[in-house]
């Protein structure tokens, strides 16, 4: 059975009083994000031990206990998204709510089977709701963690995940596994984290993700402003294009790379900074958010049109910077509108977005939903008027002010 450890159960518990205390959004983002991997830990820990209690029950040989715990499940593997290109949302086949915990599901019992059940409470078993559920799959499996959500069959918004040399629940390990579970072969990322974010200890960084196996592009977008942040810049013409490119295009990566040699120039800059020459950054298109292709010869899977491509968006707890984030790539991968994609992340995940964030995710909406003409300068409108009044003109006069403009410039 996976341990928790007694000073995590500690450390849970003393989060848990502080957080009655002052609030959980009110806690430091590096203590959101450890309660997350906590309750993760202490969630898998519980689902083991009901699941070694299925185990030796069935090895016991009572009737009731087994016709509860072998009944047949249908294949409980997730179809892959294939309509992602025709605007079609796949949603994870299970009924999530925002907390992550699936619906349970009734089942009529028989006479026979109800008297077994009185049986088994007389002689001290105590069968809860969690153990109706068919064993094979547990409700990470299903919907994810705390640390993370999965809102559609190849989209996943969260958290930075666990990367310690013991995988438990909430690592990155576990997380790749639910990728291939259903049918994921490749894996990007967008992160929102800034460049310079500190990450707590035994938590993911650029170098944990770059031996990731399953990861071909890494981006990172900075300018989304964070939870309590001060005075939140205001949200620029270039920000909102940027942001648009970069989710319109996480399918179809290399046109929003610069050139080969700007590449180059790049590389060799950044190499000291991720310390590793496997990983090779671009900026895309107007430089403010990056692109790190991630391991050797991994580019291939981007033109693979067979790769079922899984997206992973993700800020430091997958609450706030995320939501963004995943508000803009429904709306311009999808279509949908921000009511629509809205009410699509809440069901699945709770958020927690800022005032600043919201508007944020409003004004990058409207931007999408309803392009605005470019307001001409008054020198445009001038140009506009002058080059009407000489095409009104003859010909003759027309040759006549272009000989005199080469002569007076």
């Amino acid at each position: 059975m996976t341990g928790l450890r007694r000073e995590d159960e500690l450390k849970l518990k003393e989060l848990n009083e502080l957080c009655q205390q002052v609030g959980r959004r009110n806690l430091p983002e590096d203590d959101q994000l450890y309660m997350l991997y906590l309750e993760d830990c202490y969630d898998s820990f519980l689902e083991e031990g009901l699941r070694k209690l299925r185990g030796e029950y069935e090895k016991e040989s009572l009737k009731g206990i087994k016709r509860l715990f072998r009944c047949k499940s249908k294949n409980n593997k997730l179809e892959c998204n294939q309509h992602r290109n025709n605007n079609i949302l796949t949603v994870p086949s299970s009924n999530s709510s925002a907390t992550g915990t699936t619906t349970t599901t009734t089942t009529t019992t028989t006479e026979e089977e109800e008297e077994e059940e009185e049986r088994d409470k007389e002689s001290g078993v105590s069968i809860s709701s969690h153990l109706d559920k068919p064993a094979a799959v547990s409700s990470s499996e299903r919907c994810g963690n705390k640390l993370w959500s999965w809102i559609t069959d190849d989209i996943v918004v969260g958290g930075v995940p666990h990367a310690s040399s013991h995988p438990t629940a909430g690592h990155l390990l576990e997380f790749w596994r639910q990728c291939v579970a259903r049918g994921g072969s490749a894996l990007t990322v967008i992160s929102c984290l800034e460049a310079e974010e500190t990450i707590p200890a035994g938590f993911a960084t650029l170098k944990d993700w770059q031996r990731f196996t399953g990861i071909t592009e890494f981006y990172l977008v900075p300018f989304i402003p964070s939870e309590k942040q001060e005075n939140p810049p205001e949200v620029s013409k270039e920000m909102m294009e940027e942001l648009v490119m970069l989710c319109s295009n996480v399918y179809n990566a290399y046109p929003i790379l610069n050139n080969n040699n700007n590449n180059n120039n790049n590389n060799n800059n950044n190499k000291d900074k991720n310390n590793d020459s496997d990983c090779r950054c671009s900026p895309c298109g107007k430089g403010l958010c990056w692109k790190f292709h991630l391991g050797k010869g991994k580019r291939r899977f981007t033109s693979d049109i067979k790769t079922h491509r899984i997206v992973y968006i993700m800020c430091k707890t997958g609450q706030t910077r995320s939501w963004v984030l995943a508000m803009v790539y429904l709306m311009t991968q999808y279509s949908m509108e921000y009511n629509e994609a809205n009410q699509l992340l809440c069901r699945m995940r709770a958020f927690e977005p800022s005032p600043s964030q919201v508007e944020f995710a409003f004004k990058v909406s409207d931007y999408i939903h309803h392009p605005r003409t470019v307001e001409k300068t008054m020198e445009e409108q001038m140009y506009s008027e002058v080059l009407t009044q000489v095409l009104s003109l003859s010909p003759l006069y027309r040759e006549r002010l272009l000989r005199d403009l080469e002569k007076l410039t």
